[in-house]
């Protein structure tokens, strides 16, 4: 059996429904996109792109992080501490937590760290080479 990833949007602007597909085995990848070509007769399936990677999903070993560290985390992501503008700021983690603003700055900061060392090394191991 293969395994895949699929991730499925929805655009308010665009009519349907716009999926990202990812196998291992290109030829599973390809029986399915025949056979949902073959089962949509009104013309109501389209292909945007097809392509191949080697990239494939990065998998980062969250071992090292912390129980306090992890739940911190989550919770900043919930209240949107991480979005685009913040809807929380580090003093309402804090105060959930009843810790100083330090000592949640610093957890975070090690999960962020962690983390972003892990997808650099995920995606340059290889070459260790560093586009300015």
């Amino acid at each position: 059996m293969s395994q895949h990833e699929t991730r499925a949007t929805t655009d308010p602007d665009e009519a349907g429904i716009r999926m990202t597909l990812s196998f291992p085995e290109p030829d599973a990848a390809r029986e399915l996109l025949l056979f949902l070509g073959r089962s949509m007769e009104d013309g109501s399936f389209s292909i945007d792109a097809v392509g191949s990677t080697d990239a494939g999903p990065h998998v980062i070993a969250v071992d090292d992080i912390t129980d306090a560290q992890r739940s911190t985390a989550s919770y900043a992501v919930a209240c949107g501490y991480y979005d685009n503008p913040r809807s929380a700021r580090l003093a309402d983690i804090a105060a959930a937590f009843d810790r100083s603003e330090s000592a949640i700055s610093q957890r975070l900061n090690a999960v962020e760290r962690h983390l972003v060392r892990s997808f650099v090394d995920a995606n340059d191991g290889e070459s260790g080479a560093v586009d300015r």
